[in-house]
Parts: C-alpha cells; sequence; structure tokens
C-alpha cells in the first residue's frame, strides 16, 4: 500500500507504475492523485496522442484493456485513466490486465467512495500501486483544516479551524475549494481570522464551539 507522497514522488520522477488503484471512502485524495497524473504523468506536447480518460457509466471493460494495451507514440508512456471505476458494469473483466499489465502504460484507476473488492486489491498489488483514501474523522477535522491551510501558506488557528470544519462539515474537497478561493483575497502568509471567514466564506464570526 502507497502512500500519497510516495505516489506524488513516483510521478515526479515520471517512474510511473503500470497500474494505479486509488480506492477508498474519500473521494478527495483520489481526485488529487487522478489530477496530478493527468497533469504531470506525462509530457503535454505528448498528451493529445498518449492519454485517454474513461468514464465507468460509459466504458466497458474490453475497451479500457485494449486501450493499455495500445503503444504509446513518440514516448515511453501511455496514461489510460478510469474515472467512476465503481461505475463500470463489468469491472472484474480488468483483473487478468491487473495482473499481467502492459509496461508501456498506466492504468490508473479510481473507485471512489468504496473500499475495492480484495480480488481486485491484490490483483493491483501484483505489478502495479495500490492507495487507500480513508476518511478524515471529525474530531482531526479541524487539524487537518490548519494543514491544509499551510498548503496554500495560510495560518489558521485553532478558533477559526474549528470555525470552518463545523460549518462546512467532513467534506474535505469543498474546504479545500474555500481555502483555494482565499488566496484571490488575502496574501500568503495572512492569518485566516474568523473575520476573513464571515467575509469570505460566509460563516458568521459568532459561530463557535460554544
Amino acid at each position: 500500500m502507497a502512500t500519497f507522497d510516495q505516489i506524488i514522488n513516483q510521478i515526479d520522477k515520471k517512474q510511473l507504475a503500470p497500474v494505479y488503484l486509488l480506492h477508498g471512502l474519500e473521494p478527495f485524495y483520489i481526485d488529487l492523485l487522478s489530477d496530478y497524473i493527468e497533469e504531470h504523468g506525462i509530457d503535454k506536447d505528448q498528451q493529445d496522442f498518449n492519454q485517454v480518460i474513461f468514464y465507468g457509466k460509459d466504458s466497458d471493460a474490453e475497451e479500457i484493456v485494449t486501450n493499455a494495451k495500445e503503444f504509446p507514440f513518440g514516448c515511453d508512456k501511455r496514461i489510460v485513466i478510469l474515472k467512476e471505476a465503481k461505475d463500470l458494469k463489468n469491472i472484474e473483466k480488468l483483473i487478468p490486465y491487473l495482473e499481467n499489465p502492459a509496461n508501456t502504460s498506466s492504468l490508473v484507476i479510481c473507485y471512489k467512495y468504496l473500499d475495492a473488492k480484495a480480488a481486485f486489491v491484490k490483483a493491483a498489488e501484483k505489478k502495479g500501486v495500490v492507495f487507500k483514501s480513508v476518511k478524515v474523522p471529525d474530531y482531526k477535522l479541524a487539524e487537518w483544516v490548519q494543514n491544509r491551510a499551510k498548503d496554500y501558506q495560510f495560518k489558521v488557528n485553532a478558533e477559526a479551524s474549528y470555525i470552518i470544519s463545523e460549518h462546512l462539515g467532513n467534506d474535505l474537497a469543498r474546504i479545500d475549494n474555500e481555502l483555494k478561493k482565499l488566496k484571490i483575497f488575502i496574501a500568503p502568509g495572512s492569518d485566516i481570522t474568523p473575520a476573513i471567514i464571515e467575509q469570505h466564506i460566509g460563516i458568521s464570526k459568532e459561530y463557535n464551539i460554544f
């Protein structure tokens, strides 16, 4: 089982695995990794010919495998991304490919909101990388807000992070989006205060633990 940072490091070094299974109950990190691979897995001038994205509801496993087996054009790797994998009706047909994938492709399977079945995980682990995205417990959500704010070069104290986490709930994508929007209004290194939260996120500064 790989960590988020390990996978990012792989992508940055262009050392892509033949298979990535990104699964679990927390969609936020699955989306982050999938987007990162899509943006940085191969050079931008190679993406038109060597990168394809499927959506489970509109796709067929055999078509996905056929694409993954195609040779890349003008570069070392081809990237095939399957989003919304839980909606792929015949997903079990991917298992033989996972056990013996093409080395010239990276098949990225985004299996959000569910833990993939054991047989699927076992097959992906043989030649690929498995990442399980777990929910942040509610009692750690305020701490998560503080850490995520640091990624955007903001400071947020315990009170402000609690206000954000309590009001927005355990929805990491929504919280992240609100923090990202603050980059428009406040400078890097700024403190995210209750007044800023009220003005730009729309949560009253009177909203507190009492």
